[in-house]
């Protein structure tokens, strides 16, 4: 057999152990989800890992690779929800964007090959792209409450703090972009500090969806926001510079009581119709009817 089936085993929750086939190439779908699993050993002759393979499997502790893994591919959450502490890329799999450990709420550390050519890693197990430029993967398991983004990435990967601790993320001047769900249901995060010279281009879409931020600066240089981008957030207030050329629709959806400071006199032609159509959001407010007060925030006229 070299293929497991999508949900082959899906809440198999008698399953306590099993023996994988040496001529196994591909882990289907979901195929151990909801299992009773505490460890599992993949023959080297896996290649791929699928999506949620393991998801909800709460009592597995070990994934175990035998020597000489050929894993060439990851998907998605594939260990949320299980009692994993610590995981090894036993090769240079590629998981940028991909959202591989998401969700995986007692994951504290990832390890990389010797010699990596892909990866690099912090002193705090956080996983960037070898140059530094990408920050590629936050394990959801640390408890740390603030986290300072170092001030040689230029690129926050999707899904990078999705369901993270974190109530506070500083983030430097070299980013550029942050792509999308790169904070998604992280539902404790409260502040999201950016310097003034911040080279921030790109907000990329549903970034901040489900979040507890309560204010976000647009810097001077963000010409992009992706739809839905502050979706159900607790911003009171959001100033849109000139610089922005696009967005996509609904950034404000479910975003009760905000108020939205627009510096022009009108959309633009990049604009998506629905830019701003939400049932909450009720306060747009172009020049010249607002102004900035004593305090340095915007306020109607």
């Amino acid at each position: 057999m070299t293929i497991l089936g999508v949900q082959a085993f899906y809440e198999e929750n008698q399953l306590k152990a099993i023996i994988l086939s040496n001529q196994l190439k591909i882990i289907g779908e979901s195929a151990f989800s909801g299992t009773k699993l505490k460890e599992i050993t993949i023959p080297k002759s896996v290649t791929t890992i699928e999506n949620r393979v393991f998801l909800n499997s709460s009592n597995l502790e070990n994934i175990v690779f035998e020597v000489g893994s050929n894993l060439s591919s990851l998907g998605y959450a594939i260990i949320a929800g299980t009692a994993i502490t610590s995981f090894k890329l036993v090769n240079d799999v590629n998981i940028i964007d991909i959202g591989a450990f998401v969700g995986a709420d007692k994951l504290v550390n990832i390890e990389i090959i010797e010699g990596s050519l892909l990866y690099s890693l912090g002193t705090d197990g956080v996983l960037f792209s070898k140059d530094g430029k990408t920050l590629v993967a936050y394990p959801n398991g640390k408890t740390d409450t603030s986290y300072i983004v170092p001030n040689t990435v230029e690129t926050i990967a999707s899904v990078v703090f999705g369901y993270a601790r974190l109530a506070s993320v500083t983030l430097p001047a070299s980013l550029k972009e942050i792509k999308a769900y790169a904070f998604v249901n992280s539902h404790s995060l409260q502040d999201i500090i950016i310097p003034d010279e911040s080279n921030l281009e790109i907000i990329g879409e549903f970034a901040f969806c489900d979040t507890g931020i309560t204010e976000f600066k647009i810097t001077s240089k963000v010409h992009t926001i992706g739809q839905q981008a502050f979706r159900n957030t607790q911003l009171q207030y959001i100033v849109i510079p000139s610089t922005v050329t696009t967005i996509g629709s609904q950034i404000l959806y479910d975003t009760p009581n905000v108020k939205v400071y627009v510096d022009g006199t009108g959309p633009k032609p990049g604009w998506d119709a629905n830019w701003y159509e939400s049932a909450e959001v009720t306060n747009v407010y172009y020049l010249p009817n607002w102004e900035y007060g004593p305090d340095g925030k915007p306020r109607p006229k």
